[in-house]
């Protein structure tokens, strides 16, 4: 009897302090400043947890530097998100929407992007290792900004080959016709050079593709140790 008297003293002395530490905390949005969560929370972590259980949208949200490892943001709604310099290592990120976010600097380690969508985020500076072998969709999401000629050819002729009309990359390469993507969604983000082109199909295999786009980009696969791995390269023109 005195045992359990003594146990709910504890509980009660528990639950004071940890009541004692938490703080009112505010998730604003990085443009307007308002307010788009708020709750008491014994830190901003937390507190994005919360919001998410709640399915709070959490667009445009000022998440600056915040310690998020190992949180669960499967599909959470992150686009045009400010997560510069983030700590995500371990976190869950599939099928989150990430289009536009702010993820300079970030640490991206260890973390699950299945699905999720990085069109147009700022990528400058992330640590990335990917929790499993990444697909073509995920790395097509991703801006990969300047590449190397004979990767920047690939992309560009797997682009034309996805094209209804291929036809207008020659007319584009030539300065004699209009951007190929005029009613057509863009399968690759990358910066093109037009002194590269020539037609043809497409040359290398998914697999190789996609480890050579990560070495050039310092992008680690967790599961691939590069020691065993040879690539077939594309001649560089």
């Amino acid at each position: 009897m005195a045992l359990k008297m003594w146990e709910s003293i504890f509980q009660a002395q528990k639950t004071f302090l940890k009541e004692r530490t938490m703080e009112n905390y505010q998730i604003k949005n990085r443009w307007s400043r308002d307010v788009i969560y708020e709750t008491k929370a014994s830190s901003l972590k937390e507190a994005v947890q919360k919001a998410v259980k709640k399915n709070v949208n959490l667009r445009g949200a000022d998440l600056r530097n915040v310690d998020l490892r190992n949180v669960d943001l499967r599909g959470t709604d992150l686009r045009g998100a400010d997560l510069e310099g983030a700590d995500l290592r371990g976190t869950d990120l599939r099928g989150t929407d990430l289009e536009g976010a702010d993820l300079r600097g970030t640490d991206l380690r260890n973390v699950d992007l299945r699905g999720a969508d990085l069109r147009g985020a700022n990528l400058e500076g992330a640590e990335i290792e990917f929790h499993l072998f990444p697909s073509i969709r995920l790395l097509s999401s991703m801006p990969l900004g300047e590449l190397p000629n004979n990767l920047t050819l690939e992309l560009m002729r797997r682009d034309a080959y996805a094209h209804p009309h291929p036809d207008r990359f020659d007319d584009w390469a030539k300065n004699q016709g209009d951007c190929p993507y005029q009613n057509e969604d863009r399968f690759w983000y990358f910066q093109e050079k037009k002194e590269l082109w020539k037609a043809g199909k497409p040359t290398m295999i998914d697999r190789d593709l996609i480890i050579a786009i990560c070495k050039e980009k310092d992008w680690k696969i967790k599961t691939l140790s590069s020691k065993n791995v040879s690539i077939a390269r594309p001649d560089t023109p």
